[in-house]
């Protein structure tokens, strides 16, 4: 419970540290451990439940019916996963949660978030709130993501991609959130022919790069 307490989590935000400690209890809170590589659950069938970070990094990966492994986020502490999935299988393309690191994770009952009590208590309404915004922004989130693979080329996807993440840095310069293997998954395209096209970039100027640190060397 104390994990909660001194976590930054928005989901909690405005919350008095009383409440939070019955909205825990309420809510069936459980607090699990995993090791690097462990997949924490999949959402190939309905998972009415929501996690999250307290510490380490996880990564929300889709396979398809073939088997083919698509990296589609990168979550770490504080961030919550399995609110926009809760009630979203997709028969034939299961999207897993797996850990980056080792990670420790509370998990909430969905619906008991989502429904509040008989006594419609304040802090209830507020964390509806702010699971509200948390799920806009990562709607958000996934439309910029939508822009990128719909660029025509490898070069347009990865400027895409690079000027969202130059926005977010507020610099020209910025650290990649995941390696270059995966952001070739991230922005589906060949890894190989995704590294020709950072190399001839790299020879017109346009990039500069030291392992997953960018900068950008002309305006987009």
């Amino acid at each position: 419970m104390s994990d909660l307490l001194n976590s930054n989590n928005l989901l909690f935000k405005s919350i008095d540290p009383d409440d939070l400690e019955k909205m825990y209890t309420c809510l069936q809170g459980r607090k699990k451990k995993f090791s690097a590589g462990e997949t924490i659950f999949s959402f190939d069938k309905d998972t009415k439940t929501i996690g999250v970070i307290l510490s380490g990094t996880i990564r929300l990966e889709r396979i398809d019916y073939f088997g083919e492994c698509t990296l589609l986020d990168i979550l770490n502490e504080n961030d919550i996963f399995g609110e926009i999935l809760a009630y979203s299988a997709i028969e034939g393309n299961a999207i897993t949660a797996v850990c980056e690191n080792d990670c420790e994770i509370i998990f909430f009952d969905h619906d008991k978030l989502i429904h509040p009590c008989d006594n419609t208590c304040t802090c209830h309404l507020t964390a509806i709130s702010n699971l509200l915004i948390m799920t806009s922004n990562k709607a958000q989130r996934l439309s910029r993501r939508v822009e990128v693979l719909s660029s025509r080329s490898i070069r347009n996807k990865l400027m895409n991609f690079f000027s969202f993440e130059m926005q977010q840095a507020g610099s020209n310069s910025f650290t990649l959130p995941f390696s270059i293997s995966d952001l070739a998954s991230y922005i589906c395209a060949d890894r190989s022919a995704m590294m020709r096209e950072i190399s001839k970039m790299k020879k017109e100027g346009l990039i500069e790069t030291k392992r997953r640190n960018i900068t950008l060397k002309n305006k987009i």
